[in-house]
């Protein structure tokens, strides 16, 4: 029995002045992308690039957008913090990561787990690089420049090769006590 993936996808709601600014952000800062606990550089799992925004002003103007999505989709999930946002770089003609899921171990975030995971997309003009849900079956999302993503971080899901251009995205991750 296939298991119906629910996700909210807030379209156009983060001003393309926004988006453009976060890409500034990541200028001349970027670090290669590390996976799972041992934060080790696995490129034909993960490739691309990163930089963390800690920056207050950042995290708010998301919080507010996460709150609507967290009840938009029924989840309701006890979220107490964010960690930290993630700015992500993907390349053509390769970089991509493969299906994953956004759970992380506690000693990474406290006493909280990731429960809500959040992608917005700062351009589209690139080619590639479509995010997939899988359960079974592959689903893509589309997504536009300024469109943000919440679904839960127990979803498998990935982001295709990036075949022309550079993809750029705002990751985050919501985090809250341990699922009861």
């Amino acid at each position: 029995m296939e298991r119906e993936f629910i996700s909210i996808v807030m379209n156009q709601v983060v001003p393309h002045s926004l988006c453009d600014e976060l890409i500034k952000m990541g200028q001349d800062k970027w670090q290669g992308s590390v996976v799972g606990l041992d934060n080790e550089i696995q490129s034909t799992v993960r490739k691309s690039d990163t930089f963390w925004i800690g920056e207050k002003r950042i995290h708010d103007i998301f919080w507010s957008f996460m709150q609507e999505a967290n009840i938009r989709g029924g989840w309701n999930f006890d979220i107490r913090k964010i960690h930290e946002l993630q700015l992500t770089r993907y390349t053509a003609p390769s970089d991509k990561y493969d299906y994953h899921i956004d759970l992380q171990d506690s000693k990474i975030i406290g006493d909280n787990v990731r429960k809500l995971s959040m992608t917005c997309l700062l351009n589209d003009d690139f080619e590639g690089g479509k995010f997939q849900f899988n359960n079974g079956k592959e689903m893509t999302i589309e997504l536009k420049k300024g469109d943000i993503l919440f679904f839960p971080s127990f979803y498998l899901h990935r982001v295709k090769k990036v075949t022309k251009g550079t993809r750029y995205s705002l990751v985050g991750w919501y985090c809250g006590e341990y699922f009861k």
